[in-house]
């Protein structure tokens, strides 16, 4: 088979999640890769800027975040003979319609999703659900679905040699987007911390431009000497090894992609007790931290965002730092947790299965649905409502302006 992957392409987490799809359906299949933007592209990158991506045209839209160019796609299916698309994070629905109406094959892994578009996934041929929350939103289309586990390159996240130290080492990774993460909740539970440690965060945007109010808590711990931020893009592995226990309080997850990286990694995991965070965590391997409360994201996500109790992630994390000789035993169990249940290797297996059943089912050509036609008209008029009080305000001005 020709499977295009249609996904952002660069140091990002979704981006990994693509590749590691590329490289389990590249040991039976050709993959081409068609790079759709998103916050960077790495064309000066050699690790992703390889023969088979394609840069799509960076085209400016009111209506999305990132819109696709209907005749390079198009174009792009057609010389590449592509007979199944796989779309990751996909939140535009035209191009799925595009394949459609070509007789391609669609495929989806599941990210973001709304109750309002739930019944549009039905437009595709297969859906990936790689939590058991995901599964459960789409079993009223349970015939389309494929539940597959998330997992990791065990082989590439591995654990550093245990060492026996008198302080323990938090490590946080915030990515792109430090509040979604919950970096201001590591950073005010360890403020609050009595047992002797170190926090090192890893990010790749300013925390104190996300977070201006917490900005005296963060120079006080970096003048201390407790907390390190390192504010770079790093590649696989990341920086796992710098740390002892990963903290993660993410207010809101669709995989958990660095839980499963960590826990390879021999990191054992504070996370959410929350899905899918705790999806991930036996009690051997981690900790899950109450919830104050949940919250609809203001964007309507069908999954609400949650906040972790700050108290409880504070004595946690103290009751942690103060039994260094648990947390050796539990890095033990984190990698042996990883190894058995987050292999990617293993897990990705029946991907392949999957796809190759999906090539015997049969096409329907040219066939346009009009759910997804008037889904977008609609997204489109709201967005065209919102605009119009501004472009009167702007003709009303341009009267008063000197010609």
């Amino acid at each position: 088979m020709n499977i295009g992957i249609v996904t952002t392409w660069f140091e990002r987490g979704a981006a990994y999640v693509s590749r590691q799809f590329e490289q389990t359906l590249s040991t039976k299949h050709a993959v081409f890769i068609y790079a759709r933007g998103g916050e960077s592209q790495a064309k000066d990158d050699s690790t992703w800027n390889r023969e088979n991506v394609h840069w799509g045209k960076k085209i400016y839209s009111p209506f999305l975040t990132t819109v696709i160019d209907k005749w390079d796609f198009l174009k792009w299916i057609k010389k590449n003979k592509i007979d199944t698309v796989l779309f990751n994070e996909q939140h535009w629905w035209m191009p799925v319609l595009w394949c459609k109406n070509i007789g391609v094959k669609t495929v989806c892994y599941v990210d973001y999703y709304k109750k309002e578009t739930l019944h549009l996934f039905a437009n595709y041929d297969l859906i990936i659900c790689n939590t058991k929350r995901h599964l459960q939103a789409f079993d009223f289309i349970e015939e389309k679905t494929v539940y597959i586990p998330w997992g990791t390159n065990t082989d590439l996240y591995m654990p550093r040699p245990l060492e026996h130290k008198k302080m323990i080492t938090f490590f946080h990774s915030c990515g792109m987007d430090p509040y979604r993460k919950g970096t201001d909740m590591v950073l005010k539970a360890f403020y609050s911390m009595q047992a002797p440690a170190k926090l090192i965060i890893h990010t790749q945007v300013s925390i104190t431009n996300t977070f201006p109010e917490i900005e005296k808590i963060i120079m006080e711990l970096e003048r201390d000497n407790k907390l390190e931020v390192i504010h770079k893009t790093v590649p696989a592995p990341g920086l796992f090894y710098l740390g002892d226990v990963y903290v993660y309080p993410s207010r809101l997850e669709g995989v958990g992609l660095t839980i499963a990286e960590a826990l390879s990694s021999g990191l054992p995991c504070v996370v959410p007790d929350n899905g899918p965070m705790n999806e991930f965590i036996t009690e051997d391997c981690g900790v899950l931290i109450k919830l104050t409360k949940q919250y609809s994201r203001q964007d309507a996500y069908y999954w609400p965002e949650c906040e972790c109790s700050i108290v409880h992630l504070a004595t946690s994390m103290d009751e942690i730092a103060l039994h260094p000789a648990k947390v050796e035993k539990m890095k033990a169990s984190a990698r042996e947790q990883a190894v058995s249940n987050l292999n990617w290797k293993s897990n990705s297996l029946k991907i392949l299965d999957s796809f190759e059943m999906l090539q015997s089912q049969p096409i329907s050509h040219n066939h346009t649905d009009s759910s997804i036609i008037d889904f977008e008209n609609r997204g489109k008029r709201k967005v065209i409502n919102q605009l119009l009080p501004y472009h009167r305000v702007v003709r009303l001005f341009k009267k008063f302006l000197p010609q």
